[in-house]
């Protein structure tokens, strides 16, 4: 459940800062008396952003020992993180393709931001249909043993 909440806490700070974007990075550029406050709220935004990225990334490495069963989770796991890389390499390209090509640079972070969130939306929604969720009082899946105190 954390990690169908950090997937939708990315994608409401993304579009909030995607909103945010133009007004607030055109306020922050003008020489007057708001455009520190506009500068503070920009960097408040994206620094929120920036920090909730750790519950997709924590819970990225703890989720697979909850949902593989004990004689696949390794492999499982190796090919969850290769999808991962491979989808972290295709949009920092793609991104950037964005970017450089686009004559409105302000149109183009929206761009950029809504893509984001749009993915972060996707993985809540491809979490939520690929975990499997226990009834009450349902035993443990095969393979998957208690955890037993070392001491």
């Amino acid at each position: 459940m954390s990690q169908i909440s950090g997937f939708i806490l990315n994608a409401a700070l993304s579009l909030a800062l995607g909103s945010a974007w133009g007004p607030l990075h055109t306020a922050s550029t003008a020489n007057d008396e708001n455009s520190g406050v506009a500068t503070a709220a920009l960097v408040i935004l994206y620094t929120l952003l920036l920090g909730s990225y750790w519950i997709c990334n924590v819970t990225t490495y703890i989720l697979p020992t909850a949902v593989f069963e004990a004689d696949v989770r390794s492999t499982m796991h190796g090919a969850s993180a290769a999808c991962g890389k491979i989808g972290a390499i295709a949009g920092t390209y793609i991104f950037a393709y964005i970017l450089h090509t686009a004559v409105d640079k302000d149109k183009a972070i929206l761009a950029v931001l809504h893509a984001c969130a749009t993915a972060a939306l996707l993985g809540a929604v491809v979490t939520w249909f690929g975990t499997s969720k226990p009834v009450d009082g349902e035993a443990p899946a095969r393979g998957r043993r208690r955890a037993t105190p070392m001491v």
